[in-house]
């Protein structure tokens, strides 16, 4: 082809390829002008919150929001004759869930903490994404995302250190977990786009779950709206954020991802600039900092994770009959656990529901291992050697351990038994299904040495502070709930002291639980002579500091 013959081509190309980067480029601006709209009605949804919870209860406002974007879009699809029918109800129900529990969070926090502060916390949650995805995928631990992300929780920290110096940093704690369970919201509404949902589908099913969330409790408790003006406030809440929704939807299906998802965080500035106008918040020099901290980490890791290359689909296998089988059985266990979870909430004294949601969630862990979508702790030679051996422990009596001195391991381990009124043999003995069955037995066998070694007591604190111990150690799902539990169930009775508590009782368990060595596969049973202090500094474990949940061990026989 001669010079002139390929400038030629080269031009005709061009002027093909011109009209479409015009279109490309009208796109990237009605994507942002569509993303601003909707961070503004956000922003002002939010002000409505606010306003609304000077007489109303944030359930009832999660409810009536829920219930006006059901009604919006049920209308829409009859009009269309669209279909609402899901093929993934299970995951609908999940993401319904921890939807409405951070969008409780959030309405909370609103009536606590200034309105820009409110938001910048709900605005963590893809801080909290990028920590998930890195934990589960090792291409995703890099500087360019782990960074931002340290910053963005380093700009939460800043945010927190007022409230604790002056005693109340429940309103920053709940802002913190929407953005935490917004996080695993993101994470199921992704797997139900790739499974093919539907965004109607999935935003009808997700605002009815809302509904029966927060109307049962907000109706057993007496609805408070008296006047037509409370009604307006209502609706126009619901309205807003029906609005802010498909404007939002619509700005990420015309343009690349990066656009919208990095203007979002305007929903940071809109709030402030109505907070300063409506309340008159002032904003210090510290609380601006964290929450540019907030954004700037945001943007910065929306950037990173656009920059990424797409995930590849699913193998093909996946979705052949075994795969089926085993989203069914997933689904089920999840189930199970939603189940116990809301069971523990309400009864913390049976146990049978801790056992239950180990048992599903251990079935999950093990897949997931297997196809090397989390960390294997079996990956450690000395756990593995335990799993070939069916390590069972020595047999000891509690009586023969009493005869030791207090500051041994085993005599510190027997007098907490008796003080407390347990027994070793509390958890029956079953032969292990698979490795994550095996692993959580041997936790439960040692159980309440670790309760001794890490110091956490016995109360439902101190439970929770074991758990976040164990959360760090290992991937463990029955943690998560439990924990999760434990704070749903102070926020239903109204105890926020108690859901400070528990909080800092697993974020502590869990710094703790990072700090110290592995200690899955030490058989603490041969060690019963040793010096307590000593076998605490060689496996690095740090007693908690918290205010509740520590455990104080009987000073001798």
């Amino acid at each position: 082809m001669s010079a002139r013959s390929l400038s030629d081509s080269m031009l005709s190309i061009r002027s093909l390829l011109a009209p479409l980067a015009r279109l490309a480029a009208r796109h990237v601006w009605l994507a942002a002008a569509l993303m601003l709209v909707a961070s503004a009605l956000f922003a002002l949804q939010a002000a409505l919150v606010k306003t609304g919870l000077e007489q109303l209860a944030p359930l009832e406002l999660v409810f009536f929001r829920g219930l006006v974007c059901a009604v919006l879009i049920l209308a829409y699809a009859g009009l269309r004759r669209l279909s609402l029918a899901s093929a993934r109800p299970g995951g609908q129900l999940a993401l319904g869930i921890v939807g409405f529990a951070s969008l409780a969070l959030y309405f909370a926090a609103i009536g606590l903490l200034p309105l820009a502060t409110a938001t910048a916390l709900n605005y963590t949650a893809p801080l909290f994404l990028a920590l998930m995805l890195a934990a589960a995928h090792a291409r995703a631990r890099s500087a360019v995302v782990l960074l931002p992300v340290a910053a963005g929780l380093a700009g939460v920290w800043v945010l927190l250190e007022p409230s604790f110096a002056g005693g109340d940093a429940t309103g920053v704690w709940l802002g913190a977990l929407s953005g935490l369970t917004g996080a695993a919201a993101y994470l199921l509404l992704g797997r139900l786009g790739r499974a093919g949902e539907p965004q109607r589908v999935t935003a009808f099913h997700f605002s009815v779950v809302v509904c029966v969330f927060a109307g049962v409790p907000a109706f057993l408790g007496g609805i408070s709206i008296a006047g037509w003006e409370q009604v307006a406030l209502v609706l126009a809440i619901g309205l807003l954020a029906t609005i802010a929704q498909l404007a939002m939807t619509r700005a990420y299906a015309i343009s690349a991802p990066l656009v919208p998802a990095t203007l979002s965080y305007s929903t940071v500035v809109f709030s402030s600039m109505i907070g300063a106008w409506w309340w008159g918040d002032q904003v210090g020099l510290w609380d601006a900092l964290g929450i540019a901290l907030i954004v700037a980490s945001g943007i910065m890791v929306s950037a990173a994770q656009a920059a990424a290359p797409v995930a590849t689909a699913a193998p093909a296998a996946d979705g052949d009959a075994a795969g089926k089988r085993r989203r069914r059985q997933d689904r089920a266990n999840n189930l199970r656990s939603i189940y116990a979870a809301f069971m523990l909430g309400r009864r913390p004294d049976q146990v049978k529901y801790v056992f239950m949601m180990g048992d599903s969630q251990d079935n999950i862990a093990e897949g997931a291992r297997t196809r090397g979508e989390i960390a294997d702790p079996f990956a450690s030679p000395a756990l593995e050697r335990l799993w070939e051996a069916r390590f069972c422990p020595p047999h000891y009596q509690v009586e023969e351990l009493l005869e030791l001195p207090a500051h041994t391991l085993g005599g510190a381990y027997a007098r907490h038994m008796r003080a407390h009124g347990l027994r070793p043999d509390f958890y029956e003995e079953t032969t292990p299904r698979h490795r994550m069955h095996f692993l959580r037995l041997r936790v439960r066998q040692t159980h309440d040495i670790w309760h001794v070694l890490s110091g956490f007591g016995t109360d439902e604190f101190g439970e929770v502070g074991l758990q976040g111990f164990y959360f760090a150690q290992f991937s463990n799902g029955q943690s998560a709930l439990i924990a999760a539990a434990a704070f749903l169930k102070s926020v239903l009775r109204g105890r926020f002291g108690d859901l400070e508590l528990h909080i800092d009782a697993f974020c502590e368990g869990y710094r703790n639980g990072k700090h110290a060595a592995p200690l899955l596969a030490v058989e603490w049973e041969r060690m019963w002579g040793e010096d307590l202090e000593e076998v605490r500094r060689r496996y690095r474990i740090d007693a908690p500091r918290c205010r509740a949940g520590t455990l104080a061990l009987p000073a001798s026989g």
